[in-house]
């Protein structure tokens, strides 16, 4: 899947609700290393993204966010070209 946005607004948001705000901090955290040209699967940014998300909600209703909808705020808000793989019988591809 290849994830991009055309903006220089990583992290933008349109309002300060606690998913965005969680939001913001993956990317602050993953882009980095999407740089230097790491790859992450969706289960792993699912769960990083749950994780920070427990700081702002209950545990339960980050357990609730999944990996789809995770996945079009990445398709909406990430800037650059980024390629995300997925898992495949546990190796990358």
């Amino acid at each position: 899947m290849y994830v991009r946005k055309d903006s220089d607004d990583i992290g933008a948001s349109t309002s300060d609700t606690p998913h965005n705000q969680a939001f913001e901090e993956l990317v602050k955290d993953i882009k980095p290393r999407l740089e230097e040209g790491r790859a992450f699967s969706m289960n792993d940014l699912l769960n990083k993204y749950q994780n920070i998300l427990q700081n702002h909600v209950t545990e339960e209703e980050a357990m609730r966010f999944t990996s789809q909808k995770l996945k079009q705020k990445l398709e909406l808000n990430v800037v650059a070209l980024y390629l995300f793989y997925r898992r495949l019988g546990g190796n990358l591809i």
